[in-house]
């Protein structure tokens, strides 16, 4: 298995010995390939149709009342939009979401018309607005350059404004392990190995120590950890009871 150690260097996390091909452009279109064959076989409701995910959800439902009142709210990854109708509802004062799967932005706009919805590249999001609330859920773990998208997060949020990020805790040691991947395979098998909502064997392209990533997004950006929600689970394949107890985590951060 590819790992990619991290270590804080003056403040700043260095990846060490990074693979280019799996940061190519060619590499990140099959990556976003196999998010829209995700699309034709998961839904959002389907997903928090599960005991787990859905007390993630309720987490970041609750976090979400806290601060979304008379707030911009901003969905990355939005899915079929069911998070931006929620901030509308909590007083947000306005709520856009954006997806790199056509189908989803389609079916989100179709149900909530009162919001706004955008195919977009997280790692481009090309946005000249800043947003009160920023909501990034289950989205670091299926992206090569991870980091590349949080700098993308630290440009829209304002000054004050809360990020919400979620992600699970997969990693079984003190550094986040990277999937072992073929940067050649197609879409339809990178599918069979790191798709998301277990269709894939390896489920994500990270598994995060997230303990590890608060420190890393704390010492890179002017962000301050101010909730950190561990959600429990049962031990999974070598995985510790430590470990399990952690399995999802709900992170909140102030810019």
């Amino acid at each position: 298995m590819y790992q990619f150690k991290m270590k804080i260097l003056n403040g700043v996390n260095v990846m060490k010995s990074i693979n280019k091909k799996y940061l190519s452009e060619q590499f990140d279109r099959k990556i976003i390939h196999v998010r829209k064959l995700e699309a034709q076989k998961h839904h959002q409701e389907d997903m928090y149709a599960k005991p787990l995910q859905n007390k993630r959800k309720d987490k970041v439902v609750d976090i979400m009342m806290k601060y979304c009142n008379s707030k911009t709210f901003y969905d990355i990854g939005c899915a079929e939009g069911l998070f931006c109708n929620l901030a509308m509802s909590f007083g947000a004062i306005s709520a856009k979401g954006v997806d790199v799967v056509d189908v989803k932005v389609e079916k989100a706009q179709t149900q909530f018309p009162g919001c706004f919805f955008q195919v977009k590249n997280c790692l481009n999001l090309n946005e000249k607005n800043q947003y009160g609330l920023v909501l990034c859920s289950e989205v670091l773990q299926h992206i090569v350059d991870y980091r590349k998208c949080l700098n993308e997060i630290d440009k829209i949020l304002e000054e004050n404004g809360i990020l919400i990020l979620t992600t699970p805790n997969l990693s079984q040691g003190k550094d986040h392990t990277f999937a072992n991947l073929d940067s050649r395979s197609s879409p339809n098998e990178l599918l069979n190995e790191i798709g998301g909502a277990s269709f894939g064997k390896q489920n994500a392209i990270w598994k995060f120590n997230t303990r590890l990533l608060c420190k890393e997004i704390e010492n890179e950006y002017s962000f301050k950890l101010v909730e950190y929600i561990k959600i429990g689970a049962k031990p999974i394949n070598n995985q510790t009871k430590e470990q399990a107890s952690n399995l999802f985590s709900v992170m909140a951060f102030s810019k």
